[in-house]
C-alpha cells in the first residue's frame, strides 16, 4: 500500500483469546512487541527532525484539494513552538 509516497506493509501476529464470564474478550499478542517510546511526544520530535516538510496537521479546503492559509497549518516543526 502506497500513499502519499509513504510504505506500509501490514505485519501478521498470533493473539490469544480469553473469553471473560461477562462476555469480554481479551485479546494478547503471543509474540513480544517492539518496545514503544516513553512519551507520543517523543515520535512527534523524532519525524520534526527528519521530515521538517510534511504537515502535522492541516485544514483542506472544500475539494479537499490544497491545505488552506497558512495559519491553519501546523508543520512538524511547529511543535516544539
Amino acid at each position: 500500500m502506497s500513499r502519499g509516497g509513504l510504505e506500509w506493509q501490514p505485519s501478521e501476529f498470533e493473539v490469544s483469546a480469553t473469553t471473560r464470564a461477562d462476555g469480554s474478550i481479551l485479546l494478547r499478542p503471543t509474540a513480544k512487541l517492539p518496545r514503544c517510546p516513553d512519551r507520543l511526544t517523543d515520535r512527534l520530535e523524532y519525524w520534526s527532525e527528519r521530515a521538517p516538510d510534511r504537515v502535522l496537521v492541516g485544514q483542506r479546503d472544500a475539494c479537499g484539494d490544497a491545505f488552506l492559509q497558512d495559519r491553519r497549518r501546523f508543520d512538524l516543526p511547529d511543535i516544539g513552538r
